[in-house]
């Protein structure tokens, strides 16, 4: 196999791997979001600097009551710019009944798991493109 063979090669498996991964990602956040779901509120935006980038994501930080009775409070851990919610938005919450400190909002991240499987069926395409390119050269 040649240089470019191996490159195809080393593309196309990383495709690979990104793909399944992805798949698996947007799966098991599938089935945390079938766990327990509660009506919560968002309290306040926690505000996260990144100094290399000069830039400030918010992350909603949000309170519920577990269905076992519990209040809890947690920030998420998806943050963005602008803000994704307002003070007092309402929002759906999932979280594992036997922990229910294991929460978040309902739909957030839900794009994470299928964006890498499609980056990673470009880098699959790409790979193997280039080691079929190279073995008919």
């Amino acid at each position: 196999m040649t240089g470019v063979g191996w490159i195809g090669a080393v593309t196309a498996f990383i495709g690979a791997g990104l793909t399944a991964g992805g798949a698996l990602m947007g799966l098991y956040q599938r089935r945390r979001e079938q766990q327990a779901q509660v009506p919560g509120t968002v309290v306040a935006l926690a505000e996260k600097h990144y100094v290399k980038s000069h830039q400030t994501l918010y992350a909603p930080v949000f309170e519920y009551t577990a269905v076992n009775g519990t209040r809890m409070r947690k920030q998420s851990a998806t943050a963005s710019y602008p803000a994704t919610h307002a003070v007092g938005d309402p929002v759906m919450v999932w979280h594992d009944p036997a922990d229910p400190q294991d929460s978040g909002i309902v739909g957030e991240d839900r794009l994470s798991g299928p964006m890498i499987a499609l980056l990673g069926v470009i880098f699959l395409v790409a790979g193997l493109a280039v080691l079929l390119g190279a073995g008919g050269a």
